[in-house]
């Protein structure tokens, strides 16, 4: 918000009230001011719904000295590139689950294996009831996750090994 206001008052000494902002001559040159800036996608991101959020406050409060219409929309907001996630190559991962393997502390090493193991985020993980392995008849043993990130819920098929860590992380669990 603060650079938001520097900006304007720089752009137009005069102003004395957010009622007389107006798109073009303030918000435009401001958005672009904005996307110039040497900060990250996110940053810029913020700094418009920073502005945004503000103006819309003032417009809900019925402030005396609002903006007369609206000045930012949800298309001003800029996006972010969406990327795929990047995938370990194949010797990375063999080194990092060796790695795994050297670590003293019993819990850790089977809580870090069963993450590379079943795709679980940290979270889950640490979430997981004594009770999560369920057996399915005809299809092994399967791990119940409650509610994770989207809220909600989902069984992980697991291998043999995998299996053998839950149980060794249970045995080795604190409190």
């Amino acid at each position: 918000m603060c650079q938001f206001r520097a900006f304007v008052e720089a752009l137009d000494p005069g102003l004395s009230s957010f009622g007389q902002l107006q798109r073009e001559r303030h918000l435009e040159p401001w958005l672009v001011e904005v996307s110039h800036q040497p900060v990250s996608a996110s940053h810029r991101r913020g700094l418009v719904m920073e502005v945004k959020r503000f103006l819309d406050d003032l417009e809900e409060w019925g402030w005396e000295q609002a903006p007369r219409r609206r000045l930012l929309f949800a298309q001003d907001i800029p996006k972010l590139s969406s990327f795929l996630p990047r995938y370990l190559p194949p010797e990375q991962d063999e080194a990092l689950c060796r790695a795994f393997l050297t670590l003293e502390d019993p819990f850790k090493r089977c809580g870090l294996l069963i993450l590379r193991h079943t795709g679980l985020r940290m979270g889950e993980l640490l979430a997981l009831e004594l009770d999560c392995v369920h057996e399915v008849p005809g299809k092994g043993a399967w791990l119940k996750v409650p509610l994770g990130k989207l809220r909600t819920e989902r069984m992980v098929p697991l291998a043999p090994g995998t299996l053998d860590l839950v149980d060794e992380a249970i045995q080795h669990r604190g409190r």
